[in-house]
């Protein structure tokens, strides 16, 4: 059971490539008091952007014993996708009522021996993971995101430390 002032919340979540749960992690407020306490803030809420953040630890290092890397995508309450401002006290229901569906949609990616890792967030919010060989181009970048997310190559901005030039590879960025 969950109460708002000492409450631990079951959280399933899923690969956004995978069909079912891949499991379940459990949250517990004091690891949300850590994150609040690292960003110094003045308030004792909680968001969901730093329940994100517990997620992203949590399942990283599950996923780091199977060899690779795991993207907290979104948080969903009922299927519904949680913006990361909302308050995590407002989800947690009172002792009667049992613990919320909360459901994280992930990414998993398998590390690939001498490749890059690369976290890619779009305008609108989107991130994905995306792994490359250190020759790779930009162009060979923005055709593999627009596979991904259908945004024209032509019409895609990469930005890294003000810019990126077309032509050059991804080794000339250090």
């Amino acid at each position: 059971m969950c109460t708002k002032q000492e409450f631990a919340l079951a959280v399933s979540w899923k690969d956004e490539f995978q069909q079912g749960l891949q499991g379940v992690v459990k949250v517990h407020k004091s690891d949300l008091e850590v994150i609040r306490q690292r960003r110094q803030r003045q308030s004792d809420s909680v968001d969901v952007g730093d329940l994100t953040v517990v997620l992203n630890n949590k399942l990283g290092a599950i996923a780091q014993k199977e060899g690779g890397v795991c993207l907290v995508e979104s948080v969903s309450l009922y299927g519904t996708k949680l913006d990361n401002n909302r308050l995590v006290e407002s989800i947690v229901p009172s002792v009667s009522d049992g613990c919320p569906r909360l459901i994280v949609n992930t990414q998993f990616a398998f590390k690939e021996k001498g490749g890059l890792l690369l976290v890619i967030k779009s305008g609108s919010g989107q991130t994905t993971v995306v792994w490359c060989d250190p020759s790779d181009s930009i162009n060979w970048l923005k055709l593999k995101l627009e596979d991904k997310w259908g945004h024209p190559s032509d019409q895609q901005r990469l930005i890294y430390k003000g810019g990126l030039q077309e032509n050059l590879g991804l080794q000339d960025y250090k």
